[in-house]
């Protein structure tokens, strides 16, 4: 059965909790209490939580966002899956009270303070069919650029080993020339996720969110995720351009890819977004066979679906609202999606087919 983990960065804790699950469970039936140890860099444990096979042994690992790390410089920990120990205190250089866990933090080099570890995806394999790690993007509380990383498969022997900044940053997408005109963050990054090949390059691409472009109007662009090296999201790295039609706005607030809506077997590409005639939060589908290329509005979309509550910009966030795949929740066949817009009133939704 598949587990739970759940991130408390007011505490610094993540919890995991053992499936199969027949009844409520409370902080006390955690099964893996994971927290700081006093001394070290990590604040905000749990800000963002991924599951990733962060190397080749079929495993799942746990990546964790500690987006206030270090005066908010931000950080990534990555544990490797197998440890058997119970109580596991993160710190960057004493692993004394790890027990048998193994990984490697990440921080930004004096370039990068925009704490890494706000937005955290697993991009799945985008280097082609050699490639048998998951990839891992790394998006920035007020940057225009996502970190890809890729993944390792040498697991330390003891405790954290921190990862270069150079090995972090290797492949970098920059937004390059700001399309907002109106001078903020566009909040590029914030959202992203992997896609099927759109190029067909024998590659997996990416999916990336850009949900304040402009006035809020937002935008998401479709690159190359078999790059290497800084590029900016231009000319061959990218794919396809989409932006907002009249009435549509905050597109790009959030995206999931590794589900399939249509049941084809193709994971596909869905894109939440508000309409401002009916003033609610909607999610746009595009299927993973017939992804979008070049330049495009949200009219192209295969699909649309609208929620029964509002999309609001926050304060002093950078992403409106969540959207993730939950796995097949009234035994259908086909993968259920559970939407929530946090920063009005908290609601949420699950949407299933039948």
């Amino acid at each position: 059965a598949d587990d739970i983990a759940v991130g408390q960065p007011g505490s610094e804790q993540v919890l995991i909790f053992f499936g199969p699950f027949t009844a409520d469970l409370t902080d006390a039936d955690a099964d893996v209490v994971i927290s700081v140890r006093s001394g070290g860099i990590f604040e905000g444990v749990g800000t963002e939580l991924v599951a990733a096979r962060f190397d080749s042994d079929d495993r799942d690992d746990l990546v964790i966002g500690t987006g206030l790390s270090d005066g908010w410089a931000g950080g990534v920990v990555v544990l490797y899956g197998g440890a058997t120990a119970t109580a596991i205190q993160l710190h960057h250089n004493n692993p004394s009270d790890m027990g048998d866990a193994v990984g490697y933090f990440m921080r930004p080099d004096d370039g990068r303070i925009q704490s890494p570890g706000w937005h955290l995806t697993n991009l799945g394999r985008t280097q082609g069919s050699a490639d048998d790690n998951d990839d891992l993007a790394i998006g920035f509380y007020d940057e225009k650029e996502l970190a890809i990383l890729r993944g390792i498969n040498m697991q330390p022997m003891t405790g954290l080993v921190e990862v270069s900044p150079d090995l972090v940053y290797q492949d970098l997408i920059d937004e390059g020339p700001d399309p907002d005109t109106f001078g903020a963050s566009t909040y590029f990054g914030t959202a992203s996720c992997g896609i099927p090949d759109a190029n067909n390059d024998g590659a997996g691409d990416i999916a990336i969110g850009a949900w304040a472009t402009g006035d809020n109007d937002g935008r998401v662009v479709l690159v190359d995720g078999n790059l290497s090296g800084t590029q900016t999201v231009d000319g061959a790295t990218l794919i396809a351009e989409i932006l907002p039609e009249t009435g549509v706005e905050f597109l790009g607030t959030e995206l999931a890819c590794d589900g399939d809506v249509d049941g084809d077997g193709i994971m596909d590409l869905v894109v939440a977004a508000r309409d401002t005639t009916m003033d609610v939060m909607i999610l746009l589908v595009w299927y993973g066979d017939d992804l979008p290329l070049g330049s495009v509005n949200t009219s192209s979309a295969h699909y649309m679906v609208a929620s029964p509550f509002t999309l609001v910009a926050p304060i002093n966030l950078s992403r409106p609202a969540e959207l993730s795949w939950v796995g097949d929740v009234n035994n259908a066949g086909l993968e259920d999606l559970c939407w929530a817009d946090y920063v009005d009133d908290g609601s949420f939704q699950l949407l299933w087919d039948e």
